[in-house]
C-alpha cells in the first residue's frame, strides 16, 4: 500500500491539438483484492457513485478535481462494477432500490494498488455506461518516486518531450518516466501533435519537481467547445498539504 502524506497540485494551460490505454495481457483474475483511489477526468456527474467494496458492504466514492480520493479496499468479482442506486419500490418493499451500472473496470493483471480515473462517455455508446475508467498500477514499484505518468484524457494522440526523452502518448496513461536525471534543474516539457504541416507545438515550459515526489501530468480537453485551450494538471505527491498554482504555456499559437 502506498503511504500518502501530501499532494501538490499544479494547474497549467496549453493549446488544443489533435490524439485506450494498453495494458499487458495476462491471465485475467476472476476475484480480486485491490486498494484503489479514484480521480475524475473532465466534466461529468460524479455524485452518488457507489461500489460494493466487500460482499454486503456498499461504499460511496468521493471525487475531487485536483486530488485522489481516499483509498478504498475492494474484495470482490472482476470486473468491478460502479453503480447508482435508484428507487424501485414494490408493494412488499416501498423503499426498495435497484442498481444502475454507470461504469465497470476489468483488471487484467493482479495489482495491489490502483488509481482509477473516470472519464465521461457520450450519451450514446456501445456499453450504455456513463463513464469509461482508465487505470494505472499505483504501487511504488510501477509508479515510483522520481517519476511522471502522463494521462492523455483527450481523444487525440500527443507527442511529448521531457528532457531528452520523446514519448508518444495515445489517449490514456503513458508508462512511468523518470525525471531524476533532471531534478537539479527545471525539466523542459514540450507537447505537440502531428498535423499535415508537420509537428505543431502545443505546450512548452520548464517545471521543477521534488526528487522525493511522483507526478501525474493530466491533459484534459478544453472546457468550451471550439476553444484552443487544453488544460493540463500536474499532481505531485509529497508530504501533508495541497498547493495549487496556474502557469501559462510558453508555446506560441
Amino acid at each position: 500500500m502506498v503511504k500518502r502524506k501530501r499532494h501538490l497540485t499544479l494547474c497549467l494551460f496549453i493549446l488544443w491539438g489533435t490524439g485506450v490505454a494498453l495494458f499487458a495481457q495476462e491471465e485475467r483474475p476472476q476475484t480480486i483484492a485491490l486498494q484503489f483511489s479514484v480521480l475524475p477526468l473532465g466534466k461529468g456527474n460524479f455524485h452518488k457513485i457507489k461500489v460494493e467494496s466487500e460482499p454486503g458492504l456498499v461504499t460511496e466514492l468521493s471525487f475531487s478535481n485536483l486530488n485522489r480520493s481516499e483509498t478504498i479496499n475492494y474484495h470482490g468479482p472482476n470486473p468491478i462494477r460502479f453503480f447508482r442506486e435508484k428507487p424501485a419500490p414494490t408493494e412488499s418493499d416501498p423503499k426498495a432500490t435497484k442498481r444502475v451500472v454507470v461504469a465497470t473496470y476489468d483488471l487484467s493483471e493482479r495489482w495491489d494498488d490502483a488509481l482509477l480515473m473516470f472519464k465521461s462517455l457520450p450519451t450514446k455508446n456501445e456499453q450504455k455506461h456513463e463513464f469509461t475508467v482508465l487505470g494505472i498500477d499505483d504501487s511504488p514499484g510501477s509508479f515510483p518516486r522520481g517519476s511522471i505518468i502522463a494521462i492523455n484524457a483527450t481523444n487525440i494522440q500527443l507527442i511529448a518531450r521531457m528532457g531528452k526523452e520523446r514519448l508518444v502518448i495515445p489517449p490514456g496513461p503513458s508508462p512511468a518516466f523518470s525525471f531524476l536525471p533532471y531534478h537539479e534543474d527545471p525539466l523542459l516539457i514540450s507537447i505537440a501533435t502531428d498535423s499535415k504541416d508537420g509537428p505543431k507545438l502545443l505546450f512548452e515550459n520548464s517545471l521543477t519537481f521534488a526528487p522525493d515526489s511522483r507526478v501525474l501530468l493530466i491533459m484534459k480537453p478544453p472546457r468550451k467547445k471550439g476553444s484552443l485551450l487544453l488544460k493540463v494538471y500536474s499532481i505531485s505527491e509529497i508530504v501533508d498539504e495541497v498547493i495549487t498554482t496556474e502557469t501559462p504555456s510558453k508555446a506560441e499559437p
